[in-house]
């Protein structure tokens, strides 16, 4: 990962490893964290809502931990319910 940034220069990489989590280095700072385990119903959607959770949260300013963890979060809730884009509530997704 620091290969890679070191040769795009973007402050920030996120690798999601399914199940697993994912890891994001920002501005040098390794930053990881799993996922919750789930029955998956249909994983189709999961990634667009990590993509989404993980940006609104770096535009909102939060910290980049707090935006790791919400958006496996969502990305697992996702993996969990049938259908791209499920209804929830922030309740249902953050406890």
């Amino acid at each position: 990962m620091r290969e890679l940034q070191k040769l795009t220069a973007v402050e920030l990489l996120c690798v999601r490893r399914g199940k697993d989590g994912a890891m994001l280095l920002r501005n040098g700072e390794v930053f990881s964290g799993k996922g919750e385990a789930v029955k998956v119903a249909d994983t189709i959607g999961a990634g667009d809502f990590f993509t989404a959770a993980l940006t609104m949260g770096l535009l909102e300013g939060r910290t980049t931990k707090a935006c790791l963890k919400r958006a496996l979060a969502l990305s697992t809730f996702v993996a969990g319910k049938s259908g791209a884009q499920p209804e929830y509530t922030a309740a249902e997704v953050l406890g």
